[in-house]
């Protein structure tokens, strides 16, 4: 299955649409996989602008993840939240808007998961989500005070990653 599906099929029914548009219409189409795209795709006439957008720098991945802390029910398991952002700013190199999205929807999952009475996001949720979404393999760095429950936890995680 290529980026448009099995066979194009979604590259056909986006050229057979704009065969239909009318004026006064605007199409905006975005990739993260620009060198996948069908070259018929890019003919003159489909898209007549092409912007091309790097993936956020540190300071644009620490502001985003600085939000999605803000909006986002989190125990930061004995560490500072400006220590957790900084955390996962560094684990992030190279991801994009939607991978940080992702990293967050993960640990919420991975939390799920865990207790389906979970209140809020451990910290330590965040950090094996980004090591999911990132495609790293390395043991999870967990940040914990002295409790069972945090070194039993730190155990599972560690041996998750390590599967």
């Amino acid at each position: 299955m290529d980026g448009f599906g099995t066979n194009g099929k979604y590259m056909r029914q986006c050229t057979t649409h704009d065969e239909f548009v009318q004026q006064h219409v605007v199409v905006v189409a975005t990739t993260t996989a620009s060198t996948l795209l069908d070259p018929s795709i890019l003919r003159p006439g489909r898209f007549d602008v092409e912007i091309a957008l790097g993936l956020p720098t540190e300071s644009a991945r620490r502001a985003a993840l600085t939000n999605l802390v803000a909006g986002t029910p989190v125990s930061t398991d004995h560490q500072s939240t400006e220590a957790l952002v900084a955390a996962l700013t560094d684990r992030s190199e190279g991801a994009t808007i939607g991978q940080l999205h992702a990293i967050f929807q993960e640990a919420a999952m991975l939390s799920l998961r865990e207790s389906i009475d979970v209140t809020e996001i451990r910290a330590a949720a965040l950090e094996r989500a980004c090591c999911q979404v990132m495609g790293e393999s390395k043991r999870v760095d967990v940040h914990h005070g002295d409790n069972e429950e945090d070194e039993e936890l730190e155990d599972k995680l560690n041996a998750m990653s390590l599967e």
